[in-house]
C-alpha cells in the first residue's frame, strides 16, 4: 500500500526546508507554468503552489485546487482572499476521480503525489482525460534514496519508472529537471495518437 501523507501534519508543508529546495513560484514557472494556463493543483494541500500558480496564470487563468483531504481544502480556503477564491475552484476528490471537466486542463500539475497512489496507471489514465489536447503534465517527486525529508526510501519512486509509466500511457516527456536535494521532475505532453 501506498505511503499516504498526514493532513493533520500540514505545516510540514511550508517548512524553511521546503521552500528553500522548491520555491513555489520559482519551480512553477520553472515547469512551464504561464499566464492564462488553466491548472489543476492535484493535491494542492494547504495552497503552497496553489496560491503562487494565481499569481502565474493571471486574471484570465484559471485555477483547480484538487485534493482528498477535507481538512486541507478549508486550511487553503481560510488562506484565500475573496478576490482569490474567486478564480480558484475547490474540489473535493477521489482519488480516481478528479471532478474536473474533460480537457478543461491546460497544464495539470502534482507535487510529491505520485508515489501515494496504488494504481498509477488508472490515476495518470485520470489525469489524462482533465487535459486539453495539447495539454502539459508537470510531476515532482521524491528521488529513489535515503532522504531527511519526504516518503520513506520503500515509498519513492525512481525517475526511470516514472518515465517509463509516462511512455506508456503514451506521455511524451519534453523536460526532464533535477531539484536541488532529493527531488526531479518531468514536464509531459499528452501525445496525440
Amino acid at each position: 500500500m501506498a505511503h499516504k501523507f498526514n493532513p493533520h501534519e500540514y505545516w510540514k508543508l511550508e517548512s524553511p526546508e521546503r521552500k528553500k529546495v522548491l520555491p513555489p513560484s520559482q519551480t512553477l514557472l520553472t515547469l512551464g507554468l504561464k499566464q492564462g494556463d488553466r491548472i489543476a493543483d492535484i493535491g494542492c494541500g494547504i495552497g503552497y503552489f496553489t496560491i503562487p500558480a494565481l499569481e502565474i496564470v493571471g486574471p484570465h487563468g484559471r485555477v483547480y485546487a484538487l485534493d482528498t483531504s477535507e481538512l486541507l481544502l478549508q486550511e487553503l480556503k481560510r488562506r484565500l482572499t475573496d478576490e482569490q477564491l474567486k478564480r480558484v475552484q475547490l474540489i473535493k476528490t477521489e482519488e480516481y476521480h478528479l471532478g474536473v471537466p474533460p480537457e478543461s486542463v491546460t497544464f495539470a500539475f502534482m507535487s510529491a503525489v505520485l508515489h501515494e497512489i496504488d494504481n498509477r496507471s488508472r490515476f495518470l489514465r485520470e489525469v489524462r482525460k482533465i487535459m486539453t489536447p495539447k495539454g502539459r503534465l508537470a510531476i515532482v517527486e521524491w528521488e529513489k534514496k535515503v532522504g531527511k525529508l519526504g516518503p520513506p526510501y520503500v515509498h519513492r519512486l525512481g525517475k526511470e519508472e516514472v518515465e517509463g509509466l509516462l511512455t506508456e500511457l503514451k506521455y511524451r516527456v519534453v523536460q526532464r529537471i533535477d531539484i536541488q536535494g532529493e527531488l526531479y521532475a518531468f514536464v509531459a505532453m499528452k501525445s496525440v495518437s
